[in-house]
């Protein structure tokens, strides 16, 4: 089949699809995802992800939505007389006969794509490298933002996950459960595969595993051609690389259809697995850390601007407690709260100042409340209010701190082990509002608490934090809210 004709094919089916699902009351938008759509894919229509955010989930419109896909005939797909299937629930869809158009039509609101999100980055990254559709992208609703290491062993579709389902012949879906009172839940089931399924879905996990890796140490989201994924297999798991020309194999065979699967098939994806789960845990253990913290409360922390113009103690230096672990340097802002903090966190440690580290400048209003900036400044808050990142009356704004912390963070990612930072709120804000793309002017919203560890991984010349999916997505909301 000539490349104008699965252009054209895939043209059809997306006309078709949008034209049953967007007229539909509360779609959001329709988005085209997976391999199907990939502008070079030659797959043929097995498989046809579809995501539909709606802006509230109902039972009405969850089930106006299945029966306008199941609608819609083969023959848009360049099938006729295929019959097309439709399969409604989250989760991977490796449940093809293999004679018949699967369209795997995942159905979410705002909320429900948002945990989707956070409990499964790689596979919603998938999702925003191939987005094209109607209505606000993927990434609009709800972004991905950069993935920290221990996602790889720990994420729904991560190497657990995945370890799981291989000793278990099964696959995980989620899928809604309506209830007599049209309220709903979310049903994790597990599906048993045939041989067939079996074999298909042991090739998916080997590849995606060492798919995701690549895009957390590479920090870029694409597709790995069987070269690459053999130069990263070589890379990053040395002992176990005897194993990719026999993988690659499987995965041609996959290509080609395959009706069956050679029974080393799933034992080579489990021994990978097993594999890949003790190597992910030695690359997280070389990498360097930088953990930051912000300095102990004081008495001067008492909803008054507290800058670089007062200096004061800590109110409980003997309630800070130590942190455990292997240190191998602690740097600090001058200000006497932070070196404080710092020297009660790691006592064993000297304390490097850098000034580079202290609080923003606020200038005149340092001392001041809000509503006594507003007004004796009303200019500086209303730009704020404007989304401008004007500097306090005499002092700094977001822009200058992000300089001096960029270059205190370059100073800081040769150095190898583990690094603790101690500095102050705004810095942080600053910190996690940049690495997270948060819109500059939300990072006064971000929440920062007294002696709160905040870790990031270095990774070549980036810095990834990682956080819990509660703490992330509460910072992430910031920015999708005012996108």
């Amino acid at each position: 089949m000539s490349t104008f004709s699965r252009d054209s094919q895939r043209h059809s089916a997306r006309e078709a699809l949008i034209g049953a699902l967007a007229p539909l009351d509360g779609v959001r938008s329709v988005r085209f995802v997976g391999s199907y759509w990939e502008p070079d894919a030659t797959v043929a229509p097995g498989d046809v992800d579809v995501v539909v955010i709606l802006s509230a989930l109902t039972r009405p419109r969850f089930e106006a939505c299945v029966a306008a896909v199941r609608a819609i005939d083969g023959r848009v797909f360049g099938l006729p007389g295929v019959p097309v299937r439709i399969n409604h629930t989250l989760g991977p869809q490796k449940l093809g006969a293999g004679n018949e158009i699967v369209v795997h039509l995942m159905i979410y609101d705002v909320a429900s794509h948002r945990a989707h999100v956070l409990a499964s980055p790689f596979t919603c990254l998938d999702w925003e490298r191939v987005d094209h559709g109607y209505g606000p992208s993927l990434r609009e609703t709800f972004p991905v933002s950069p993935i920290a290491p221990p996602a790889l062993l720990d994420a729904r579709r991560g190497v657990a996950n995945y370890l799981h389902d291989l000793n278990a012949g099964t696959v995980s879906v989620r899928a809604y459960a309506w209830h007599s009172d049209d309220t709903v839940s979310m049903e994790v089931q597990q599906v048993a595969l045939d041989p067939r399924n079996r074999g298909e879905y042991a090739v998916h996990v080997v590849k995606h595993l060492l798919t995701n890796l690549a895009k957390v140490l590479t920090g870029r989201n694409v597709p790995l051609s069987d070269d690459a994924l053999a130069a990263a297999w070589a890379q990053w798991l040395p002992d176990s690389a005897g194993r990719c020309p026999e993988y690659l194999a499987m995965l041609a065979t996959k290509r080609a259809g395959a009706a069956e699967y050679s029974s080393r098939t799933l034992g080579l994806a489990i021994e990978f697995a097993e594999e890949f789960t003790a190597a992910i845990a030695r690359i997280i253990a070389t990498l360097p850390r930088i953990v930051w913290m912000r300095h102990a409360a004081t008495a001067r922390n008492d909803g008054t601007f507290l800058g670089q113009g007062r200096d004061p103690s800590v109110a409980d230096a003997a309630g800070i407690s130590p942190m455990s672990g292997q240190w191998d340097r602690v740097r600090s802002s001058p200000a006497r709260r932070a070196l404080q903090t710092a020297e009660r966190v790691v006592p064993a440690l000297p304390v490097t100042h850098d000034p580079r580290l202290v609080e923003i400048d606020y200038g005149a209003a340092e001392g001041l409340t809000f509503e006594e900036l507003s007004r004796q400044f009303p200019a500086v808050v209303r730009a704020w209010q404007t989304g401008h990142d004007a500097p306090f009356p005499g002092g700094e704004c977001h822009a200058d701190v992000l300089a001096r912390l960029d270059a205190a963070i370059r100073d800081l990612l040769p150095l190898r082990g583990h690094s603790l930072v101690v500095t102050h709120n705004v810095v942080l804000r600053t910190l996690l509002g940049s690495r997270l793309d948060i819109p500059r002017r939300h990072w006064h919203r971000i929440a920062v608490g007294h002696v709160e560890p905040i870790e990031t991984f270095v990774i070549g010349d980036r810095l990834v934090p990682s956080l819990t999916p509660a703490r992330l997505g509460a910072i992430v909301d910031l920015g999708v809210g005012g996108r």
